[in-house]
């Protein structure tokens, strides 16, 4: 018996916004697509956000989450692009079965699936990168229905239901390089050359990431154990069934104590490689000579901005004027927030303190130390020399002021 329906898309395309489930596609049983004179089954519980189906391929817009199987009789090999959504293809003595889904950013991809013209070899499998991935076997395919997909000149067919395949869980990358074996505790306030491998492990798994971009990001690790380092590890433990509550003092989440680092050790046993630094930032000097205020203007307040929107936690804003890209020379209400947010999160200032909101000698001091790595004896012989500066200007003042008095006599 065959049964028309149609499928009524309303997808507003709007970048960095994940799709509402209101407007994704949920195939309830399976679905059956012809690509190239292949009939391929879209099955299980397939949800994602628009499918289309062209001469040798079909694309699908995958939001976070979203994943699809699909089913071939003919025992066809797939080419995945991009394969970091390959989740796992198997090849059976009857059909083969791929596995495409989004686990990997918040934002809906577009994937492109496209069937070999040859059937693969029993028993072939992979995942994660190449066409050829687990999952899959022999098996009966259901009878089938049909529906018709708009946007499609093809009648797709809708087998009954079948069993979904099971999506394997993400494994972090594990390349040799940085080292997994950690001798010390670690937690928050802390600077070390163990921090930063810490965080480049983290950083190889999608599930424990230090940030996406900026300070902490894959290619921007730093020595320094923050807020965001803390959350990383809370995420790894709970991922590992090590602690999921508390805090460092009570059962340890968020602390690299013990248990943590033989999870670590067990879990990055191969290392991983060192990622490249992205080149946002690149050029960017950390050094500042003078200080800086609200109400003032100048090219060192732009490499100022520069540097706190690499660090989400001290964005100067996240569009419009100050944000990424849009940064300017004038120090105004938002870069002052901006450096009192990096003031409270290193510790030199906090609110009703002197110097709150300005950068003065020891801001500019920890400035160097978290972007550029410069040591702390640099900046302190920076930092008396600007003092003993204004000292002397300081005392130039009185002695005019002092002779003002004198010639009023």
């Amino acid at each position: 018996m065959r049964i028309y329906l149609t499928i009524f898309l309303s997808i507003l395309l709007v970048p960095f916004v994940t799709f509402a489930a209101s407007t994704d596609v949920s195939v309830s049983d399976s679905a059956v697509i012809t690509v190239g004179g292949y009939d391929l089954i879209v099955s299980g519980t397939a949800s994602f956000d628009s499918i289309t189906v062209n001469a040798d391929n079909f694309t699908m817009i995958l939001s976070k989450g979203a994943s699809m199987t699909v089913t071939s009789t003919d025992r066809r090999s797939f080419t995945v692009s991009p394969d970091t959504y390959l989740e796992s293809f198997g090849c059976g003595s009857s059909v083969s079965t791929l596995i495409v889904s989004n686990h990997v950013w918040d934002v809906a991809v577009t994937v492109t699936v496209t069937p070999s013209s040859s059937a693969c070899s029993v028993g072939s499998s992979g995942s994660g990168g190449s066409s050829g991935g687990g999952g899959g076997g022999g098996g009966s395919v259901p009878t089938p229905v049909y529906v018709v997909i708009p946007g499609t000149d093809t009648t797709t067919t809708v087998p009954a239901e079948t069993t979904p395949a099971t999506t394997p869980a993400v494994t972090p990358t594990t390349i040799s390089a940085v080292s997994a074996t950690f001798t010390q505790t670690m937690k928050i306030g802390m600077s070390s050359a163990d921090i930063k491998s810490l965080q480049q492990l983290l950083n190889s798994d999608p599930d424990t990431q230090i940030a996406s971009s900026g300070v902490g990001s894959p290619g921007n690790e730093t020595e320094y154990f923050g807020s965001l380092t803390k959350k990383a590890v809370q995420k790894f433990q709970k991922k590992y069934d090590i602690v999921s509550s508390g805090d460092e003092n009570t059962t340890g989440y968020g602390l690299v104590g013990p248990g943590t680092r033989a999870k670590l050790a067990e879990v990055f046993a191969g290392g991983v490689s060192a990622p490249t630094a992205p080149t946002t930032t690149t050029g960017v000097s950390a050094t500042f000579a003078s200080g800086m205020g609200s109400g003032m203007s100048n090219t060192n307040i732009k490499r100022l901005q520069q540097l706190l929107n690499s660090d989400s936690d001290t964005q100067i804003a996240s569009s419009g004027v100050g944000s990424p890209g849009n940064e300017t020379e004038y120090f105004g209400s938002l870069t002052e927030k901006a450096v009192q947010k990096f003031q409270e999160k290193h510790g030199i200032a906090k609110k009703g303190d002197s110097g709150y909101g300005y950068v003065g000698p020891k801001t500019r001091a920890k400035i160097a130390e978290v972007f550029s790595g410069q040591t702390q004896t640099q900046t302190q012989t920076q930092s008396q020399t600007e003092t003993l500066q204004a000292q002397i200007q300081q005392m130039l003042q009185q002695v005019e002021a002092l002779q003002a008095q004198l010639n009023a006599i």
